[in-house]
């Protein structure tokens, strides 16, 4: 009987590291579409070959359960006509969903009902098992991140499932009402009504709905127990209590606040995290006054400094003075004083559509419009996809960006670091500045190695795409400041 096999340990680890090196030459070619060729040749193990243009490309076990998924996702990845049609799928058949919701409850409020007080019966039913998914969550944004979906995805659901729950509490009240012959002129007499009827309801509910009205309280309880322990998790930690506020300004520190356009608002994080392209945070300051001080305000991350794990040590913002919350935080937020600020998210990121899982690095092509602040959409995208690239986890090969605005001095330092993060010119940057008419001399060469063209006047947005698709390589994809996009193949 042979003794242990000293050589078994140093083969495993061989055949380890062999695998590891051929799974990333085969993501290397399915994410970038290089031609990858490999040559392992060892004097005891033998030869072994990965080329990326062989059928099959890779010769990996295929008892690598790791590998298989990682394959089976760059699979679906690299398959633009598949995930096409499961866009259009979602996208088409929305609306009949929609109706065949409604039509579907419209036959539940007849089936099987032969008098006034089962229509009445059946409608407070109807309302209360609908009222489980209407109160899910305490926020939409909170929502979304628990179910997976986009923002606008679960406003449409919450919005179509509120709509239901509305109708049938009406036809319940009105046949109900209708029923007892009351009279609904006299307002103390409605009042009173209405006082019985929640009484007896709550005293003699069935089963099924009181069923949804646990489950509904249940689930809304739950959610918001979980919402503030992820924002307390969020803005507190042994060494700080809350983020950090600055505001920045482009102007004179003894020019008025409401003289400049647009501001920069940099926050210190309590406890960083990994920021995502399309994420956004809900803003509540106490300095602000009292009644803002239970509101939360929706601003776009637009910029982040990361450390070398990846988390953000701080985030900026972009503001505009509007009316409301904005108007009062221009008033009482002296620039570059530090203000305790409450953070709640982030929530995001936004998809490239609202029906859509594709996400923007699936693109070959970008193209990107904004004006003014709008830029605070785009930049994240360009700085995540720059990101990609230089790891080889995107297929995106060209970034175009055309901003029309004013001033460039609060995201000029951003777009700096874009043009120094971009070493392969995969980036183009053209800036309009509407303040100034156009020149012979344009465009005018700015940044690290005139990288960032500056012309004067406002863009020709149609010329500016249809130059673009005609360089297009691969997927095009046309994203808007509003939330619009456009692929083309």
């Amino acid at each position: 009987m042979g003794g242990p096999d000293p050589f078994r340990k140093e083969r495993e680890i061989f055949k380890k590291r062999k695998d590891t090196v051929q799974n990333k030459c085969f993501e290397l070619s399915q994410c970038s579409g290089a031609k990858v060729y490999l040559l392992i040749n060892h004097p005891e193990r033998g030869c072994f070959e990965f080329n990326s243009e062989a059928e099959p490309p890779c010769l990996v076990h295929q008892e690598n359960k790791e590998f298989t998924e990682r394959k089976g996702m760059l699979d679906f990845a690299k398959s633009p006509q598949q995930k096409r049609k499961l866009e259009k799928l979602m996208r088409d058949y929305y609306l009949p969903v929609q109706i065949l919701y409604f039509g579907g409850t419209a036959v539940c409020n007849f089936l099987g009902v032969h008098t006034a007080p089962q229509a009445s019966s059946r409608a407070a039913h109807l309302a209360m098992s609908n009222l489980v998914p209407a109160l899910y969550s305490i926020s939409c944004g909170f929502g979304s991140r628990l179910f997976g979906i986009s923002l606008r995805s679960y406003e449409s659901i919450h919005r179509t499932v509120g709509l239901m729950v509305l109708i049938q509490s009406l036809v319940h009240a009105v046949i109900a009402i209708h029923a007892s012959g009351s009279s609904l002129t006299e307002g103390l007499r409605l009042h009173g009504l209405l006082s019985t009827r929640f009484g007896r309801h709550v005293e003699t509910l069935d089963m099924i709905p009181r069923i949804c009205v646990l489950t509904s309280a249940g689930l809304f309880l739950v959610t918001s127990v979980l919402h503030l322990i992820r924002s307390l998790f969020r803005n507190f930690t042994f060494k700080n209590a809350l983020g950090r506020l600055t505001l920045i300004s482009e102007g004179p520190l003894d020019t008025p606040i409401s003289s400049a356009e647009a501001y920069r608002v940099d926050i210190s994080l309590s406890r960083p995290w990994k920021v995502k392209a399309g994420e956004w945070i809900n803003l509540t300051l106490p300095k602000v006054g009292f009644l803002y001080t239970c509101q939360a305000h929706p601003f776009t991350v637009a910029w982040w400094e990361e450390d070398e794990a990846g988390y953000a040590s701080s985030i900026s913002l972009l503001i505009k003075k509007r009316s409301g919350f904005t108007r009062k935080f221009l008033k009482h937020i002296r620039p570059y004083t530090e203000y305790k600020a409450w953070i709640d998210g982030p929530y995001g990121p936004a998809r490239t559509n609202s029906y859509s899982f594709a996400e923007v690095g699936d693109y070959g092509h970008l193209v990107m419009f904004a004006t003014d602040i709008g830029i605070a959409a785009q930049i994240p995208y360009i700085k995540e996809t720059l990101k990609g690239i230089k790891k080889c986890r995107v297929k995106t090969r060209n970034i175009c960006l055309v901003w029309q605005m004013n001033k460039t001095d609060l995201v000029r330092h951003w777009l700096q670091q874009l043009v120094a993060e971009d070493e392969n010119y995969h980036l183009k940057l053209l800036v309009y500045n509407s303040d100034e008419n156009s020149s012979p001399r344009d465009p005018v060469p700015y940044g690290r190695h005139d990288r960032i063209l500056i012309f004067g006047g406002e863009p020709n947005w149609d010329d500016h795409l249809q130059d673009e698709m005609r360089e297009m390589r691969g997927k095009l994809l046309v994203m808007s400041e509003f939330g619009n996009s456009f692929d083309f193949v």
